[in-house]
């Protein structure tokens, strides 16, 4: 069970009273186009995916150029 870590922070007037995404739901989400037109294969693709290490870099109009 995941703790509602901001439980005690009161709504806001514009807040939405949507329920909360489910967590398999979150944590296997894809934007599948980037891997597949179907979202079921895409999932299955994306687990292949090395993510790291990466790097990024930032530059051009930013106050200091850098590479993370």
């Amino acid at each position: 069970m995941h703790r509602k870590k901001y439980a005690h922070i009161p709504a806001g007037p514009y807040s939405a009273s949507l329920k909360v995404t489910d967590y398999e739901d979150a944590a296997n989400y894809t934007n599948y186009y980037e891997f597949s037109t179907n979202k079921k294969d895409s999932t299955v693709l994306a687990k292949k995916l090395k993510t790291s290490p990466w790097n990024v870099t930032v530059e051009g109009e930013a106050e200091k150029n850098r590479c993370i």
